[in-house]
């Protein structure tokens, strides 16, 4: 969490054990309540919760940034893991070479 601080979170469903442990004591928080402390492999934590929203779709308008990072996201670990890919590949060439030349 940048800075410990996060206004208004949505639920995630993350599949990491840490992260739903904190995802659950927060939204099991009461309005003006703050949790116990929570401890997890990324630390310590107290969660606070000033306000409960209800949940509501978003317009694209609203989305439309979330929406864009998530894509690029997308395409950067995609061109990251073809990137590395292909350094492996030349690594294992110029093993190959190095063997049949000793």
């Amino acid at each position: 969490m940048p800075h410990g601080d996060q206004r208004w979170p949505a639920r995630q469903r993350t599949a990491r054990p840490a992260l739903c442990r904190l995802e659950a004591a927060a939204f099991a928080l009461d309005e003006a309540s703050l949790s116990e402390v929570i401890e997890s492999e990324l630390g310590y934590h107290l969660i606070g919760c000033e306000a409960i929203h209800p949940e509501r779709l978003l317009s694209f308008a609203e989305a439309r940034q979330s929406i864009r990072e998530y894509l690029e996201q997308q395409q950067q670990s995609l061109c990251q893991k073809a990137w590395i890919k292909a350094l492996r590949q030349q690594a294992a060439k110029g093993s190959s070479t190095n063997k049949h030349k000793q």
